[in-house]
């Protein structure tokens, strides 16, 4: 058993990474499909690794030397067994892009609210209830999934981030928590650099929300537009 469960977790692409110095000189590094049960901890030896794929293996837990890729920009765990993170994830400052579909998380790790930089973060398809107010201490966040959970309720500080992108299809909402101010002020950006929400960027289909009125998605002049939305926000609050 032990021989085996080793070459799961040091199969080629893993011993070419580290005995070949120059193997992640380009920063990109894929392990997908590997059937890993772990991750070896000589992974720390990839230190110039910026974009790392480990999704579709069957990962439960991550070594806390995952913290030492401090290079790391995109980090795919899609399809995985993880329920937490280890502490040292936290030091992953320059992460932006972090996939975590597909997995086991009941709660947001902690870890996750300690990047500073995360401007992308997938958590589609987990088993989460609730949103803690600290995610607005991801300031660059601009892209959120949060669909296929079973999240009843949103926070109304969720209103403060600038999202661009921001889907929550498939829970079990009844509210959404935002108003005039969040339209007007931190609505989502279009690439036109207007605000005010679109259905191609707010997603919350599957949820037992109030009908959506045809007026919430007059294309018409912005201020058609956002009346619209407003109108529909008030009638969820009531």
């Amino acid at each position: 058993m032990a021989n085996r469960l080793y070459k799961l977790e040091m199969p080629e692409e893993f011993e070419q990474a580290f005995s070949d110095p120059d193997h992640n000189l380009a920063g990109k590094t894929n392990w997908n499909d590997q059937d890993l049960v772990a991750v070896p901890k000589a992974i720390k030896e990839l230190v110039n690794t910026r974009h790392l794929n480990l999704n579709n293996n069957r990962l439960a837990e991550l070594p806390p030397e995952i913290g030492t890729l401090k290079k790391l920009s995109f980090l795919d765990l899609t399809m995985n067994c993880l329920s937490d993170l280890p502490g040292e994830f936290r030091n992953l400052q320059e992460l932006d892009y972090l996939l975590l579909s597909h997995n086991r998380f009941q709660a947001i790790p902690k870890e996750i609210f300690a990047l500073d930089n995360l401007g992308h973060l997938d958590l589609s398809n987990n088993y989460l209830t609730q949103i803690p107010d600290e995610i607005v201490k991801l300031k660059n966040l601009i892209s959120l999934n949060l669909s296929n959970n079973q999240i009843r309720n949103l926070p109304e500080r969720l209103a403060e981030l600038k999202l661009f992108h921001l889907d929550v299809s498939n829970n079990l909402l009844t509210s959404l928590p935002f108003d005039e101010t969040w339209l007007d002020m931190n609505g989502f950006q279009h690439s036109d650099g207007s605000t005010g929400p679109t259905y191609e960027h707010l997603i919350f289909y599957g949820n037992p929300l109030l009908p959506v009125p045809p007026e919430a998605f007059n294309m018409g002049e912005e201020g058609d537009f956002t009346i619209g939305w407003v109108s529909y926000f008030q009638k969820l609050k009531q």
